[in-house]
């Protein structure tokens, strides 16, 4: 501790600033037993933990002099073109609950500027969002974005690659 002060004291007083606003307790966030971790209430937590961690990487951006930007990740289910009968498509309960929470996330203040929303950037290829364990037996090359539900491959990663740049080169 005392050497991060002694050598890095800006970052020292910026982390023990970030640490003291994460030591609040919050129990409303805890796994039971038998008690669903993803529902609307949770989703509400969720969402204000997602925000607050992206407010505090954006106040060492700003401490740093640097640019933020909150990247909202692709999902594979909340696509609309996903084929019914993808092995990796998720529930509706889950489908409904992200939906939610970037819906609200994108609603936000902090939003306006800060947000790059790709949850669903693969909408808008030719083929729409696709995953390595669909169409495996056909001859042509067809890109797959998705190895599972938030995982890309090589090909999903140069799209979204793009879009952050593309962001990035904006300002």
């Amino acid at each position: 501790k005392s050497f991060l002060a002694d050598y890095f004291l800006d970052t020292s007083i910026l982390f023990t600033q970030i640490k003291k606003s994460f030591i609040q307790k919050n129990d409303k966030v805890m796994n039971k037993k038998g008690t669903k971790l993803f529902n609307i209430g949770c989703s509400d937590e969720i969402y204000k933990a997602i925000l607050k961690n992206q407010k505090q990487m954006k106040l060492i951006s700003d401490y740093r002099n640097a640019k933020h930007i909150f990247v909202i990740q692709p999902f594979y289910s909340i696509h609309k073109r996903v084929p019914s009968f993808s092995k990796i498509l998720m529930g509706e309960e889950f489908v409904n609950n992200v939906k939610y929470i970037i819906k609200k996330l994108k609603n936000s203040n902090f939003c306006k500027d800060n947000c790059l929303d790709l949850s669903s950037i693969f909408d808008n290829t030719e083929k729409g969002p696709s995953a390595i364990f669909e169409n495996k037996n056909s001859v042509n090359y067809i890109p797959k974005y998705f190895v599972d539900e938030v995982h890309l491959t090589d090909d999903g990663n140069m799209i979204v690659a793009e879009k952050i740049n593309e962001k990035i080169l904006s300002f």
